[in-house]
This record gives structure tokens, sequence and C-alpha cells, in this order.
């Protein structure tokens, strides 16, 4: 996966659709919910298939559930959920929902949990109309995935330590640093899971103001996005997304809808190593607001089975985005 003194990420409008805001804002989404944030989307380097361990137990004789499933096919695991965990030969390959900002539609096993978070995160933007400089960096962004049923999870994202600087035309500045916003929502899969060609999800979140120094808007938002990907060969992937957000305005006390789309290409170098190259556009209905486009790229490297670090950078192509924002961050599964 847009400072006005806003917090999300988001990372990276909230998750992310906090990935919309910029360093401005201060809504940040590694997201990605967010936001990123909320930069969300490692799921090319990895793939979306049944573990072998499922794939080598075809008929599942341990699971008296399941006498006769036939061969190859992907087991029912509609009766695990947060109190009934799904086994650990069951679970299906590790897939984090970062770095990118668009979206995964895949969900976390059920009565899992799966820690996606930035180490730090830092946003350069001197391309504004009105003349302000603005540094910011954030310190250990999670975005804390629990895994409710087979098909749904539940996710938090914390803005741990916000610290931004503002140098205005007339050559003040101003610095700002503390807890951010929070974000909570679901993600729910329609198909796809469990393997197979495609994927499809959406993924609900609310921004519940909570940040301290003036860090974010103090105001409520929420955001729905909608991720599909395509497996194109062994090697690459396809995904996209659509979203729409409910936001504050910046002028007045009235909100406005945000329309988000990205476009992504992922592409496994090898079985450990993956990079991707994103498109992502944010405009909102508020009046004189401007298009946020940017370019995003990135690697992530699978460590170790539950392990992924990843690192990239967002690229602003409009005046309205952030010029420059790299990031360092990882993703684990409990």
């Amino acid at each position: 996966m847009q400072v006005q003194s806003q917090v999300v990420t988001e990372q990276h409008n909230l998750t992310q659709l906090s990935y919309s805001v910029k360093a401005s804002d201060l809504q940040f989404d590694t997201t990605s919910v967010s936001a990123q944030d909320l930069h969300n989307l490692s799921y090319f380097p990895a793939t979306n298939k049944v573990s072998e361990a499922v794939t080598q137990q075809p008929n599942q004789p341990e699971n008296p559930s399941q006498p006769n499933r036939p061969e190859n096919s992907p087991p029912d695991k509609s009766q695990y959920n947060l109190f009934n965990p799904t086994p650990r030969e069951l679970l299906r390959s590790f897939n984090s929902g970062r770095p990118s900002k668009t979206d995964t539609p895949f969900t976390v096993d059920a009565g899992h949990f799966q820690l996606e978070a930035d180490f730090v995160t830092y946003t350069r933007d001197v391309n504004n109309s009105d003349g302000t400089d603005t540094k910011a960096f954030q310190i250990f962004i999670p975005n804390i995935r629990v895994g409710l049923l087979n098909n749904v999870d539940f996710q938090i994202q914390l803005q741990t330590y916000n610290n931004v600087r503002t140098k205005f035309q007339d050559s003040t500045e101003e610095e700002q640093s503390g807890y951010g916003d929070t974000t909570v929502g679901l993600r729910i899969n329609f198909w796809g899971n469990e393997g197979g060609k495609t994927a499809f999800g959406m993924v609900t979140s609310i921004k519940f103001p909570t940040n301290q120094d003036n860090l974010g808007n103090n105001a409520i938002e929420g955001g729905l996005t909608f991720p599909f990907a395509l497996q194109l060969s062994e090697r690459w992937n396809l995904g996209m997304q659509t979203g729409f957000a409910l936001n504050r305005n910046n002028a007045d006390s009235g909100y406005n809808v945000g329309f988000v789309n990205s476009v992504i290409v992922g592409y496994s170098i090898t079985e450990k190593l993956g990079t991707f190259f994103e498109l992502f556009t944010d405009i909102t209905t508020e009046a004189g607001s401007e298009l946020v486009a940017t370019f995003d790229t990135g690697v992530t490297y699978l460590l170790a089975e539950n392990l992924q670090l990843d690192a990239g950078v967002n690229i602003g192509l409009t005046q309205a985005a952030d010029d420059f924002n790299p990031f360092v961050g990882f993703t684990v599964r409990f």
C-alpha cells in the first residue's frame, strides 16, 4: 500500500484505509488497516496452496469427521474457530498481509495469531503547494491479526510511536511525537483461502482517535476494501483492490468519501525471496481534493517457515502524495 498532523497506516485513510494518508496528515499505512496501512501485500512471494502436510494426508484418517474426503481435496476446516484452533498440520501456507498497500484476501487460520509490523518507517514530503517541509518517522507499528473462524480474522493496528517535524514557509518549525491512532477491523475471505488460481475478500476498518500531541484529526473514520488475487504462473502473481473510506474533512467538521484503488504485480525470485511493483491511487470528494498516486516496490524474504522480513519504498507520483517513504518490517505467525 497521504501531514496535517494525522497518523493512521493505515502501512501506510485506513488499512489498511490508512495507507491513503499523507505524511502531512500523519496517516501512515503500512495498509492498510491500512492505512498501512497500512504497506500490505506479501502474499505474492508466498504461495496460497494447501500445505504440504495436508496434501500428504489425502484421507485424513486421524480426523473422523472427514472419513470420505476425496484425495488431494482441501480439508473441511469449517469446525475450527478461535477456541478450537486449526491443527498445525492443517495450516495454510504462511502468508503475510504486508508490505504493500494492496491488501490481501487471505485470512489467518482459526485460533492462530499473526503479527505484521514496521520496524521503522520514514516519510519526507517537500513538494507541497503550501510550501511546508515534513519529515516523519514511526517506530514499531504492529498490526495484530487473530483468526476467529476459518475464513474470518480480526485485526488491530497500534501506532506505538510517531515523530513529525514540520517546517513552514515562514521558516517556523513544529515537532509532534507520541502514540497515534488505533485502527480495528475484520477480514473476510469469500473464496481462495484453501487454494486455487484466484482469491477474493473484504476488509473492514474503523479508526479511533487515540493519538497524543495532535498526531491525528480526532475523528472516527472507517473504510471498506475488496482485495482480489490472481496466480498468473508459478512465479508471477497479480493483485488488485478497490476501496471506499469515510474521512473527516481537512477544512471543516464534515466528512467526505475516499476512493482507493491499486494494482500490484508480484514475482517469486526464489522459494524464499520475492519482489513486487505496485501503483496506488486515492482521491476524495472533499472540495479541492487532489489525486494521491504512488509507485511502490520492495522485497520480502522468508527467513523461517513462519517468519518473513521485508523492506521497500513508496514514491510519490503526484504533488499531493508523500515524496519518499522507505520502510523495514516483518511478519511472524504463531
